[in-house]
Protein backbone atom coordinates (compact mmCIF):
# COMPACT_ATOMS: atom_id res chain seq x y z
CA UNK A 1 0.00 0.00 0.00
CA UNK A 2 1.28 3.37 -0.86
CA UNK A 3 0.05 7.13 -0.72
CA UNK A 4 -0.72 9.50 -3.26
CA UNK A 5 -2.24 12.47 -3.57
CA UNK A 6 -3.58 15.06 -6.98
CA UNK A 7 -6.36 17.85 -7.54
CA UNK A 8 -8.04 19.35 -9.74
CA UNK A 9 -9.06 16.75 -12.35
CA UNK A 10 -12.58 18.64 -13.08
CA UNK A 11 -14.15 15.63 -14.45
CA UNK A 12 -17.15 16.50 -16.45
CA UNK A 13 -15.93 20.34 -16.68
CA UNK A 14 -15.54 21.72 -20.33
CA UNK A 15 -14.34 25.03 -20.26
CA UNK A 16 -11.23 23.32 -17.95
CA UNK A 17 -9.73 22.70 -21.05
CA UNK A 18 -9.66 25.82 -22.34
CA UNK A 19 -8.67 27.43 -18.91
CA UNK A 20 -5.80 25.30 -18.22
CA UNK A 21 -4.88 24.75 -21.57
CA UNK A 22 -4.82 21.21 -21.33
CA UNK A 23 -4.12 19.17 -24.55
CA UNK A 24 -7.35 17.70 -24.84
CA UNK A 25 -10.07 17.90 -27.96
CA UNK A 26 -12.85 17.12 -25.61
CA UNK A 27 -14.06 16.11 -22.37
CA UNK A 28 -14.04 12.65 -23.66
CA UNK A 29 -10.11 12.80 -24.44
CA UNK A 30 -9.73 14.04 -21.17
CA UNK A 31 -11.42 11.85 -19.03
CA UNK A 32 -9.69 8.76 -21.21
CA UNK A 33 -6.56 10.18 -20.38
CA UNK A 34 -6.78 10.86 -16.64
CA UNK A 35 -8.43 7.34 -16.13
CA UNK A 36 -5.62 5.52 -17.95
CA UNK A 37 -2.91 7.63 -16.08
CA UNK A 38 -4.81 7.44 -12.67
CA UNK A 39 -4.82 3.48 -13.38
CA UNK A 40 -1.54 3.00 -14.46
CA UNK A 41 -0.43 4.98 -11.47
CA UNK A 42 -2.53 3.93 -8.64
CA UNK A 43 -2.96 0.04 -7.30
CA UNK A 44 -6.19 -1.34 -5.95
CA UNK A 45 -5.01 -1.05 -2.41
CA UNK A 46 -3.31 2.36 -2.20
CA UNK A 47 -4.32 5.14 -0.57
CA UNK A 48 -4.80 8.63 -2.61
CA UNK A 49 -5.64 11.95 -0.79
CA UNK A 50 -7.28 14.42 -2.91
CA UNK A 51 -7.06 18.02 -2.43
CA UNK A 52 -10.01 19.34 -4.25
CA UNK A 53 -12.02 19.71 -7.90
CA UNK A 54 -12.92 16.23 -8.44
CA UNK A 55 -16.28 16.59 -10.07
CA UNK A 56 -17.95 19.48 -11.65
CA UNK A 57 -21.75 18.88 -11.09
CA UNK A 58 -23.72 15.86 -9.90
CA UNK A 59 -22.13 12.79 -12.17
CA UNK A 60 -20.11 10.52 -9.97
CA UNK A 61 -20.48 7.29 -12.31
CA UNK A 62 -16.67 7.44 -13.67
CA UNK A 63 -15.33 7.79 -10.33
CA UNK A 64 -15.91 3.73 -10.41
CA UNK A 65 -13.46 3.84 -12.71
CA UNK A 66 -10.90 4.77 -10.42
CA UNK A 67 -8.61 2.41 -8.90
CA UNK A 68 -7.22 2.76 -4.81
CA UNK A 69 -9.25 4.28 -2.04
CA UNK A 70 -9.86 7.97 -2.55
CA UNK A 71 -9.79 10.50 0.49
CA UNK A 72 -11.43 13.79 -0.51
CA UNK A 73 -10.48 16.79 0.92
CA UNK A 74 -13.46 19.07 -0.64
CA UNK A 75 -12.54 22.12 -3.42
CA UNK A 76 -14.45 24.71 -4.67
CA UNK A 77 -16.08 23.10 -7.21
CA UNK A 78 -16.71 19.74 -5.21
CA UNK A 79 -20.37 19.45 -4.25
CA UNK A 80 -21.64 18.50 -1.26
CA UNK A 81 -23.92 16.63 -2.64
CA UNK A 82 -21.78 14.71 -4.96
CA UNK A 83 -19.24 13.85 -2.63
CA UNK A 84 -21.44 12.53 -0.36
CA UNK A 85 -23.28 10.37 -2.80
CA UNK A 86 -19.54 8.91 -4.05
CA UNK A 87 -19.20 8.42 0.01
CA UNK A 88 -22.68 6.13 -0.21
CA UNK A 89 -21.91 4.35 -3.13
CA UNK A 90 -18.26 3.96 -2.04
CA UNK A 91 -16.56 5.86 -4.49
CA UNK A 92 -14.23 7.48 -1.93
CA UNK A 93 -13.51 6.28 1.02
CA UNK A 94 -14.07 10.11 3.10
CA UNK A 95 -14.89 13.25 2.78
CA UNK A 96 -13.51 16.32 4.30
CA UNK A 97 -11.67 19.65 4.42
CA UNK A 98 -8.14 18.77 5.48
CA UNK A 99 -6.40 15.87 5.96
CA UNK A 100 -3.07 15.29 7.88
CA UNK A 101 -0.65 13.25 7.43
CA UNK A 102 3.21 11.78 9.06
CA UNK A 103 5.02 9.65 6.67
CA UNK A 104 8.30 8.81 6.30
CA UNK A 105 9.50 10.98 8.59
CA UNK A 106 8.02 13.93 7.28
CA UNK A 107 4.40 15.76 8.61
CA UNK A 108 1.98 17.02 5.88
CA UNK A 109 -0.91 18.82 5.73
CA UNK A 110 -3.55 18.46 2.74
CA UNK A 111 -6.15 20.84 1.55
CA UNK A 112 -7.50 22.17 -1.66
CA UNK A 113 -6.57 26.30 -1.12
CA UNK A 114 -3.08 27.13 -0.66
CA UNK A 115 -2.23 29.01 2.08
CA UNK A 116 0.29 31.33 4.06
CA UNK A 117 -0.20 29.46 7.01
CA UNK A 118 -1.45 25.61 8.34
CA UNK A 119 -1.15 23.68 10.92
CA UNK A 120 2.38 22.42 11.79
CA UNK A 121 4.20 25.07 9.59
CA UNK A 122 6.24 26.26 12.54
CA UNK A 123 7.48 22.63 12.63
CA UNK A 124 8.03 21.91 9.13
CA UNK A 125 4.88 20.59 7.57
CA UNK A 126 4.53 20.48 4.23
CA UNK A 127 1.17 22.30 2.65
CA UNK A 128 0.14 19.84 -0.41
CA UNK A 129 -2.74 21.75 -2.20
CA UNK A 130 -4.46 22.22 -5.67
CA UNK A 131 -6.51 25.27 -7.02
CA UNK A 132 -3.76 26.88 -8.69
CA UNK A 133 -3.51 24.75 -11.86
CA UNK A 134 -0.01 25.21 -12.35
CA UNK A 135 -0.05 28.90 -11.57
CA UNK A 136 3.09 29.36 -9.00
CA UNK A 137 5.86 27.42 -8.66
CA UNK A 138 6.52 25.50 -4.79
CA UNK A 139 7.63 27.20 -1.94
CA UNK A 140 9.80 25.95 0.52
CA UNK A 141 7.19 24.07 2.28
CA UNK A 142 3.99 24.01 0.19
CA UNK A 143 3.08 22.05 -3.71
CA UNK A 144 0.23 22.36 -6.42
CA UNK A 145 0.02 18.86 -6.96
CA UNK A 146 -2.41 19.39 -9.25
CA UNK A 147 -2.96 17.62 -12.77
CA UNK A 148 -1.91 20.32 -14.53
CA UNK A 149 1.47 20.70 -13.19
CA UNK A 150 4.40 19.28 -14.95
CA UNK A 151 5.57 17.36 -11.88
CA UNK A 152 2.27 15.28 -11.94
CA UNK A 153 1.97 15.00 -15.38
CA UNK A 154 -1.99 14.34 -15.25
CA UNK A 155 -1.35 11.67 -12.80
CA UNK A 156 -1.41 11.01 -8.78
CA UNK A 157 1.93 11.66 -7.05
CA UNK A 158 3.28 9.29 -4.77
CA UNK A 159 3.38 11.69 -0.99
CA UNK A 160 7.72 10.72 -0.72
CA UNK A 161 8.23 12.09 -3.76
CA UNK A 162 6.85 15.19 -2.42
CA UNK A 163 9.98 16.54 -0.81
CA UNK A 164 12.11 16.11 -3.58
CA UNK A 165 9.23 17.93 -5.69
CA UNK A 166 9.77 21.00 -3.70
CA UNK A 167 13.57 20.80 -4.10
CA UNK A 168 13.86 20.28 -7.31
CA UNK A 169 11.01 23.07 -8.49
CA UNK A 170 10.96 24.70 -5.63
CA UNK A 171 12.95 27.88 -5.00
CA UNK A 172 16.55 28.33 -5.43
CA UNK A 173 18.99 28.74 -2.85
CA UNK A 174 21.25 31.13 -3.45
CA UNK A 175 25.05 30.15 -3.06
CA UNK A 176 26.47 33.64 -2.61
Amino acid sequence: MRWLTSADHHYYHQAVITYSKRPFSSLDHMHEVFIRRWNNTVEDDDRVIYVGDLIFGNDISILKELRGHIIVNTGNHDKHSAMNKALRQGYVQSVQSYTGLYLAGQNYHFQHFPALDWPGKDKGAILVHGHMHNKYPPTEQSIDVGVDTPWANFAPIPIERIPSLIKKYGPKVSSS
